[in-house]
């Protein structure tokens, strides 16, 4: 097959998370024997030399008028079979609803849970930081009038949904268990087009794991609220730590809210929490560490999960997306705590720091519960699902 991945930037093994998805599975294409190529639209510093890639990259503006047809003469002249659409943002939709795919068929790729913030506004909003005038209206007017702005938010996602479905022959989802849940905020969308893979385990599993690991709890991601709710984690460590002061905490990453969340952490007096920032060896922190803790409001399918359970690390996270039910058997491979809930998050982790048998046993289940998230499984469903897309009389 010829298959194109459209994406907002360039497809970089060690960039953010879609990017990274992108990476492995195009490398994987090709090394299958599939002609991949890629489009980014959004131009970026290249910190990569991009022709040594196993794939093609070539970048097309998307506020050029010209784009849509100069991706229509790209499709045409590589006989490209699949473009997977790896953005749902408006800009994309637009180049999708313009470019001529002839015979192409599009698989749009939704990289979060639908409807994120459905039933958790006035969470999300009170973590919000407005940078300007009208951010802080909407936030005034989001917590004084939260049912408005969730009819507002929902009608809002639920255009991107329906446009997305409507210029694409699928939508993509992550998990299976979104499918539900989409249909019936969005009942007016083909349930025909709507499929879902999950994503593969980014890193390669170790054959072997540290097994004089520290007393550490890690967070990772990226400081930005408030999808990744890191208030909630400074709080859950600072009620566990008191009990536990031979413990260490890390948080990784970097983001526009690093400031705040460490002026929280002074604030509050948190103890033994370090800010760590970037890790380009993150490896080196999974090897260490005995739980990785998440927080967020919502997400797709964190890697980072997948990521550190390769290590025999331990999730303790808080149950707000559907698909953390395919990755977390509760109370075997991981915990999983009720939403924003910091007093049981600080008291899951005391069940694991005191009983260390426990939470040996669960490491060991972690890391072999995500054998099947394996990249050359998840390719395999994905060549699956393609051909039969491919060969279809679907327009």
């Amino acid at each position: 097959m010829n298959i194109l991945f459209l994406c907002r930037l360039p497809i970089l093994q060690n960039q953010g998370g879609i990017e990274r998805v992108s990476f492995l599975l195009a490398s994987e294409f090709s090394r299958k024997g599939h002609n991949v190529y890629a489009i980014y639209t959004t131009h970026a510093e290249k910190t990569a030399d991009l022709t040594s890639f196993p794939f093609r990259q070539i970048e097309f503006n998307s506020d050029d008028k010209r784009t849509p047809k100069l991706i229509s003469g790209f499709i045409k002249s590589r006989n490209i079979d699949i473009v997977i659409n790896q953005c749902i943002e408006k800009p994309h939709l637009k180049i999708l609803k313009k470019f001529d795919r002839g015979a192409a068929k599009v698989i749009t790729v939704l990289h979060n849970k639908p409807f994120p913030t459905h039933g958790i506004e006035l969470k999300a909003k009170t973590l919000t930081y407005p940078s300007n005038i009208r951010g802080k209206i909407l936030k005034r007017m989001t917590l004084k009038y939260p049912g408005i702005y969730r009819l507002v938010r929902t009608a809002f996602d639920k255009s991107i949904y329906t446009e997305a479905v409507r210029f694409s022959d699928r939508l993509m989802l992550l998990s299976e268990r979104f499918i539900d849940p989409l249909m019936e905020l969005a009942p007016n969308i083909c349930r025909s087009k709507i499929d879902a893979i999950n994503n593969p385990n980014t890193f390669h599993i170790p054959d072997s794991v540290n097994d004089k690991k520290e007393n550490l709890v890690i967070w990772v991601g990226r400081l930005i609220d408030p999808q990744k709710n890191t208030k909630d984690f400074i709080d859950s460590w600072n009620i566990f730590q008191k009990d536990h002061p031979d413990w260490n905490s890390i948080i990784i990453g970097d983001g526009p809210h690093r400031r705040i969340f460490e002026e929280y952490a002074n604030k509050t007096m948190a103890r033994n929490l370090t800010f760590a920032g970037n890790q380009k060896n993150i490896s080196e922190y999974y090897s260490k560490a005995k739980i990785l803790c998440m927080t967020s409001l919502y997400e797709g399918w964190p890697m980072v999960l997948s990521e550190a359970m390769a290590y025999n690390v331990v999730p303790v996270v808080f149950n707000t997306f559907l698909s953390l039910n395919d990755i977390i058997d509760n109370h075997s491979n991981g915990m999983l705590i009720p939403p924003f809930d910091t007093c049981r998050m600080a008291d899951a982790l005391s069940c694991l720091a005191n009983d260390s048998n426990l939470l040996s046993s669960m490491g060991d289940n972690a890391r072999h519960s995500i054998l099947k998230y394996n990249l050359d499984a998840i390719s395999n469903q994905w060549i699956i699902k393609m051909r039969q897309l491919s060969s279809s009389c679907m327009s």
